[in-house]
């Protein structure tokens, strides 16, 4: 994919708070109400996607990165650390990093290998962890989510990236909020996306969508 709006990540600091310097303002005039489990966790890197632009053949659209305990279990490990920091420019070995074999018993790593279990099964590991891309739409991870009320700056890139997917014909599935990615990326309304039945517990299934949908995935996947 090529981007015309500059990554409002190369310039996150290298220490706590990680606030991208675009939306330093909006959170600092927004941000306070956000108390208790919507707290924000900016003492975490922030992800606001996981996966390589520059190799993604399928795109994933979710919510927010959620928190739990294990993130800070995780964060042990320098090379989680290392590679955490790579993905927000695109520059990890493994494009959808929390696959790589490095980390199978990162929260991450369990997480996506259950819910993308049937794709790996036709295609192998190796080809979804290249392939496929998650795009959250609010980029700060959280307990539990609460919209601000205001976009942020470093949105728009995120939102550009899943256009330039619609430019390209690629295949986008939206795994949770179809209407709030609706209301912020309108050109999906006329666009053949592939939605999983069950947000609330989304699995990349043929039981989550048809047939034909997850022969497109594969197709997608394998070309």
């Amino acid at each position: 994919m090529k981007l015309t709006i500059p990554n409002p990540w190369v310039d996150l600091p290298e220490t706590a708070p990680f606030v991208a310097p675009v939306d330093a303002e909006t959170l600092g005039r927004l941000g306070r109400r956000l108390k208790g489990p919507y707290e924000l966790k900016l003492d975490l890197r922030p992800q606001p996607w996981t996966g390589s632009v520059h190799a993604a053949e399928v795109l994933v659209l979710a919510l927010n990165p959620g928190f739990a305990e294990q993130d800070y279990r995780d964060i042990v490990d320098p090379d989680y650390v290392e590679q955490w920091r790579l993905a927000l420019t695109f520059e990890t070995r493994t494009p959808f990093y929390l696959l790589d074999p490095a980390f199978q018993s990162g929260g991450g790593n369990l997480w996506w290998r259950r819910r993308l279990r049937d794709l790996i099964d036709v295609v192998g590991l190796e080809v979804v962890a290249r392939k496929i891309m998650c795009v959250e739409h609010f980029p700060y991870k959280s307990r539990r989510y609460a919209s601000l009320g205001s976009e942020l700056p470093s949105q728009r890139y995120s939102f550009e990236i899943v256009r330039e997917a619609i430019r390209q014909t690629k295949p986008i599935v939206i795994m949770r909020s179809e209407r709030v990615w609706l209301g912020s990326v309108p050109e999906l309304r006329e666009y053949s996306y592939i939605r999983l039945s069950n947000h609330q517990n989304p699995y990349f299934s043929r039981s989550q969508m048809t047939g034909e949908q997850f022969a497109r995935l594969c197709e997608a996947l394998q070309g």
